[in-house]
């Protein structure tokens, strides 16, 4: 019989509570069960598994990260949306590292591919360039690089804005 009170909602809680603490690394099936207070086996009511549990955790960041993002677009249009975009996506890699990590791990299934809420909102910012079908898919693909890009480049504003100014631009060429 379930913990009263553990479900799969609760057990995502712990773990981005660890991934907070102790960073991406740290998330085992040992430290969330330790976290909920359960024996390890406990958590395969909720979850398939560490690869379930982490894919789970990554989904509730892209979804806290596409709410964010698609505030930052709100009322703006082309190269006003994707440079706000790119700011709120910055700023969420910024203000939570562990859980960002999440995203570009490289677990199966915790991005690239999927379309969420991340790449709808980005869609939504490029929907203003008024590409066609196949090139607005595409440029989707093209601004989660660049988001990704520019996380990495870190404090660097410069850069940054240099690489928005280059992203922009070729838009606007298409």
């Amino acid at each position: 019989m379930p913990r009263l009170g553990l479900d799969t909602a609760a057990v995502v809680a712990a773990a981005l509570s660890v991934v907070d603490e102790r960073g991406p690394a740290a998330l085992t099936l040992a430290a969330v069960a330790d976290r909920t207070g359960v024996a390890t086996p406990s958590l395969y009511k909720h979850v398939k598994g560490l690869a379930d549990l982490r894919r789970r955790a990554a989904e509730q960041v892209r979804t806290e990260l596409g709410a964010e993002l698609r505030e930052a677009v709100q009322g703006r249009s082309s190269g006003e949306a994707v440079s706000a975009l790119l700011r709120a996506h910055q700023d969420y890699a910024d203000r939570e590292p562990h859980r960002y990590a999440l995203l570009t791990a490289g677990e199966p299934g915790s991005c690239p591919g999927q379309v969420d809420q991340v790449d709808a909102v980005m869609a939504a910012a490029l929907r203003g360039y008024e590409l066609p079908e196949p090139e607005l898919h595409h440029a989707t693909h093209a601004l989660r690089a660049v988001a990704l890009a520019s996380a990495a480049l870190g404090g660097s504003a410069e850069s940054r804005g240099l690489l928005v100014q280059l992203f922009t631009t070729g838009l606007r060429s298409l």
